[in-house]
């Protein structure tokens, strides 16, 4: 079946439209992390029900999506489970190619996949020591913790291609074999092309972003089991042309906004990020009581931001710098703006960990080193060294391992802190985390064309309680998932309506309660929903302007054994609907939201429609997204100055190849 995939692509490179057509905005991962397999699990059954076999003619061995496996890196140090199988569901497929429908929208970004984008609710750091500062695109970035390492009985290929409407395109092409039984390597290449949603020169081709990404991967295993070796290397090129926002939003109507003919602010201002990133893992078993683990990683991160040529429209609408250089167009001396910001870290771990009995222990130490430059062009390097202690123990109450209690301690001397306790009987859980972190370098420290500041900021501290159940009718006729989340943050840090940072005194408390309940008729009419209310209360609460009512349906068909089990459907609507708020402002200088209090986003009802279905080993999505579009109103923001897409019709296709 592999030759057949070469031709395939093969096709759609050369007889199809361009390869830089071919790709949407966001591209799917094979695999969902782990909190939303399991919600895919209680949504879409058993998850081990009879799979669609393919017979190899040569071998006369089935290859199907049970013998391709993975694990991620967390589940062999921390030892959370083996190897599993890829999942054959075609659950909210249509939502796997933008990560604003992948998380309920509770994403905002600038409208287009690729662009700026943050979390609504504030989150607390992923780390307790010093970062970067830049995270606004880091949703398009690799991720370490989520990287997927197989073992294989074929060689696996696939292809997950969307073709969007107003040059919407994605690609993504994985592959990976089993050199022999125990050592599995793999590639994989993506890529994400968009054009312009608003204010194009030219169509089609006029692109807002685009992104390439290439990665390998390898797993090796002796053939002891002692040593086990996960490596891989990422490499990503992420442009955006970015463009400011509509022109004059204040003094046009609503319908004026969502026309044809509305301008951008910028045309020539562009944002360029690229990655390098290697990893390694090593771990030794002894035994199972006693193990050996090292991880070494080293990243490179360069962020541009120019202007080339600065006109006076760019210069107008992004103030006039104070540092700028020159650059000869047309024979004419034209004004230019270039910044580069550069980030080089190295991290090592080192650790013992194993099972005694129902416990698990991890005692580790990590030291990570810290190359910088902010900004390249004016400002000075910087070198910081960070050495961290962490601590992992938990105790399993049954033979299942769904009744545990685990407390994990992480401590740098330089005065950082996190610690984290989680108690979960089945599906019922309570978790309490307090933080103590480093504020990143960039709010501490910088000097640009546009930008110079110097803070010695205090550090913040982030304290967070969740807890939530399950509770399921008699007959699975409804199932209710109550929650809540309550979290407080003291001296928080932010960009204030001057863009510049700042450090609020005091404390704000942000209290989430929410439900997802979900009703099943006659077997195959599902009707979910999923509530939160928020309420922000303290001294810094200006700090988060966050809405008030959050609401999310499906009501949807789905069958999953038609045709003799060789079809799977999924069909329905969705709708999303969140009460109006200050949403935070967009500044391409600085790549950073900063608050504002003169544009609200109003409370409005998104809908779209889907259609979902897998034939053996191919899965198809078929969306018509804002479907609602002008039945009210002409249209939505999503952020100042930034409308949310029109109605649009997307295509996508999963196809995967186990021979």
């Amino acid at each position: 079946m592999i030759r057949y995939f070469l031709r395939l692509l093969f096709f759609l490179c050369f007889f199809s439209k361009p390869l830089h057509l071919l790709a949407q905005s966001q591209t799917t991962n094979i695999i969902e992390d782990n909190e939303e397999e399991e919600e895919q699990k209680k949504m879409d059954g058993d998850q081990q029900e009879k799979k669609f076999l393919q017979l190899d003619e040569e071998t006369k061995q089935v290859y199907h999506f049970d013998t391709v496996l993975w694990l991620r890196q967390k589940d062999l140090q921390y030892h959370l489970g083996n190897y599993r199988p890829i999942s054959p569901s075609i659950t909210n497929l249509h939502h796997y190619f933008s990560i604003v429908e992948k998380s309920r929208y509770t994403i905002q970004d600038l409208g287009n996949q690729g662009t700026a984008a943050k979390n609504i609710w504030p989150q607390k750091p992923k780390t307790i020591g010093k970062t970067s500062g830049f995270h606004v695109f880091d949703w398009y970035m690799p991720n370490m913790k989520k990287m997927c390492y197989y073992n294989t009985k074929s060689p696996y290929a696939a292809l997950e291609w969307l073709k969007g409407e107003n040059g919407r395109n994605s690609l993504y092409i994985p592959f990976t074999v089993n050199i022999f039984d125990r050592w599995n390597v793999g590639a994989g290449f993506k890529t994400i092309l968009t054009d312009k949603q608003f204010g194009l020169k030219f169509s089609p081709g006029d692109r807002n972003i685009v992104h390439y990404t290439f990665h390998l991967h390898s797993n090796f295993q002796s053939k002891n089991k002692k040593h086990h070796v996960l490596s891989s290397f990422f490499r990503t090129r992420h442009h955006v042309r970015e463009l400011g926002g509509i022109q004059n939003t204040t003094q046009k109507t609503l319908k004026d906004c969502f026309s044809e003919h509305v301008v951008a602010h910028l045309d020539n201002t562009m944002q360029k990020i690229l990655q390098h990133h290697y990893h390694i893992y090593y771990q030794y078993a002894f035994d199972k009581q006693y193990q050996f683990y090292q991880i070494f990683n080293c990243t490179n991160q360069r962020f541009i931001f120019c202007v080339e040529p600065l006109s006076a429209s760019e210069e107008a609408y992004l103030n006039t710098p104070s540092r700028y250089e020159s650059i000869i167009i047309n024979g004419r001396k034209e004004k230019k703006i270039h910044e580069q910001n550069f980030l080089r870290t190295y991290f090592v771990e080192t650790g013992i960990k194993g099972d005694v009995g129902p416990w698990f222990y991890l005692l580790g130490y990590q030291g990570k080193s810290i190359q910088a430059f902010y900004s390249k062009q004016y400002g000075e390097k910087k070198k910081i060294f960070e050495n961290y202690y962490k601590g992992c123990i938990r105790y399993h109450l049954d033979d299942k391992k769904k009744h545990f209690f685990q407390q994990h301690i992480s401590y740098l001397p330089q005065g950082a802190y996190e610690a984290k306790t989680k108690y979960q009987y089945h599906k019922a859980y309570v978790s309490l985390q307090q933080q103590r972190h480093h504020p990143s370098l960039f709010v501490q420290s910088y000097k640009g064309s546009y930008f110079d500041w110097e803070h010695n900021f205090l550090k913040p501290i982030v304290k967070q309680i969740k807890a939530g159940t399950q509770w399921s009718m008699p007959g699975n006729f409804s199932t209710i998932y109550p929650y809540i989340c309550w979290m407080e943050i003291k001296h928080p840090i932010y960009f204030s309506n001057n863009q510049q940072p700042t450090q609020a005194k005091g404390h704000t408390q942000i209290i989430s309660p929410g439900c997802q309940w979900n009703f099943q008729f006659f077997r195959y009419l599902h009707l979910d929903h999923h509530l939160v209310y928020t309420q922000v209360v303290g001294a810094a609460k200006a700090v988060y302007d966050i809405p008030v009512y959050h609401l999310y349906g499906k009501w949807y068909y789905a069958h999953r054994n038609l045709w003799e089990n060789r079809l799977r459907l999924e069909g329905g609507v969705e709708w999303h609907f969140k009460s109006s708020y200050d949403a935070d402002r967009y500044d391409p200088r600085i790549q950073q939201f900063f608050k504002q209090k003169d544009f609200r986003i109003y409370e409005y009802i998104l809908m779209n429609a889907f259609l979902n279905f897998k034939i053996n080993n191919f899965k198809m999505s078929l969306k018509v997204g804002h479907l609602n579009q002008g039945w009210i109103n002409p249209g939505y923001f999503i952020t100042p100055d930034y409308p949310g897409q029109r109605i649009l019709f997307d295509i996508g296709i999963c196809w995967s190849f186990f021979d």
